[in-house]
């Protein structure tokens, strides 16, 4: 059926490929889906025609609340030079408009808090927390990861976790892009949907980092106890420990967050810290690329009050081989990671000079003071590296 397709579209660019130019052409694809049209309304182009024949690559990142997603996923969009923005296709009157979706030209991001099958009163009910398997609709996650990798429909529809009400409200219509990643709690617990990703990311955050950042967003921020925090710190460990963290043995890669070894203790109000990329050995069929290499190095300024110690080395991560960059430290400087991304290998000079760009535009955004924010910038290039390679097209790679 795949060929049948190209072989008619390909057969009208060269009949007539210069009324093609001018006017659109409607195509459908196997089963009866419309192919896509972007956010416009009509029939889609030649282009769009091919393009939908295409696959999107997709990604599952994995981290426990509170650990930076949001920051990280405009970090991956800053590389493909985009700005994700709440979903354009939701009309919901009940949520208000109210969406988890973040949408930019080629990347989509999807809660999987959207996929709890018990909303906040049923999990007050039950005793059951959101980590917790059968809080999660494990049926309908997998049904619709398969669906967007397999089928590429032009949109499917999803229903919205609302965390202002704690309800569980309508669908709203979501629409693929070449990049779609899913990132909350569970993307690698169900083996079905862990088969089904072409890129698996583990945020490991220690509880002591956890907690300061938890104490810097919810008390400074929110107004929260401390006391409040630890409770709930406590209390998410357990299921923490038996459904989330087990993950990380089933990721690509992981970035890693310590305390810091350089400047210990947090007299700097967390501005240091110890950062690891992980990297498995790279899964080739999947299009995973090589890991990043850098030499060992030291950066510091005058006084030695601020600055980083750079380290790679191999190691065994949880039974399998790892190639891995250690950065440790902090600075208020941003010149000073710049010098590290200068240094790195296996790196193209376009993806270079992106990865820089990243820094510098969320050079106020948390973790740019230390090598959290430049390893989440290289997760992003890993990833798009990962949709050039499975498409095969060097001659018009991203990155």
């Amino acid at each position: 059926m795949k060929f049948t397709i190209v072989a008619t579209i390909f057969a009208s660019a060269n009949a007539g490929l210069a009324n093609l130019r001018g006017r659109q052409s409607a195509f459908v694809l196997p089963g009866g889906v419309s192919g896509p049209s972007s956010h416009r309304d009509g029939p889609a182009t030649l282009l769009e025609a091919l393009k939908a024949l295409e696959k999107p690559v997709v990604v599952g990142l994995a981290a426990d609340s509170g650990c930076g997603k949001t920051t990280f996923m405009r970090r991956i969009a800053s590389i493909l030079e985009g700005e994700l923005k709440p979903n354009p296709l939701i009309n919901n009157p009940k949520t208000n408009d109210e969406t988890n979706t973040q949408v930019s030209d080629l990347l989509t991001t999807i809660c999987l808090d959207d996929y709890h099958k018990l909303d906040r009163k049923g999990r007050a009910e039950t005793g059951l927390s959101a980590l917790h398997p059968d809080a999660n609709d494990f049926v309908t996650m997998e049904k619709q990861v398969k669906m967007v990798k397999t089928e590429a429909p032009k949109t499917f529809d999803k229903v919205i976790y609302n965390h202002v009400t704690g309800e569980i409200d309508a669908a709203e219509p979501v629409e693929l892009t070449d990049l779609m990643i899913f990132e909350g709690l569970h993307p690698m617990f169900a083996e079905g949907v862990r088969q089904t990703l072409d890129y698996a990311i583990y945020l490991d955050v220690v509880d002591d980092v956890k907690f300061a950042w938890k104490i810097q967003r919810d008390h400074e921020e929110r107004g929260h106890s401390i006391e409040s925090i630890k409770k709930s710190i406590e209390g998410r460990k357990p299921d923490f420990s038996a459904y989330i963290e087990p993950q990380k043995s089933k990721a690509d890669v992981v970035c890693q967050i310590l305390p810091s070894d350089v400047f210990p203790g947090n007299a700097n109000k967390g501005r240091d810290l110890r950062v690891r990329l992980i990297t498995i050995t790279p899964n080739k069929a999947k299009g995973h690329p090589d890991p990043f290499t850098i030499p060992d190095m030291e950066i510091f300024n005058a006084d030695k009050s601020e600055g980083f110690v750079v380290k790679s080395y191999k190691e065994s991560w949880m039974g399998k081989d790892a190639d891995v960059i250690d950065i440790d430290g902090g600075s208020t400087d941003i010149n000073m990671l710049l010098q590290i991304v200068d240094k790195l290998g296996n790196i193209s000079e376009k993806a270079r000079a992106r990865v820089k760009e990243g820094l510098t535009k969320f050079a106020d955004a948390p973790g740019s003071t230390n090598a959290s924010g430049l390893l989440q910038t290289l997760l992003g290039a890993m990833i798009v590296k990962v949709y050039d390679n499975t498409h095969g097209k060097a001659d018009a790679a991203i990155l």
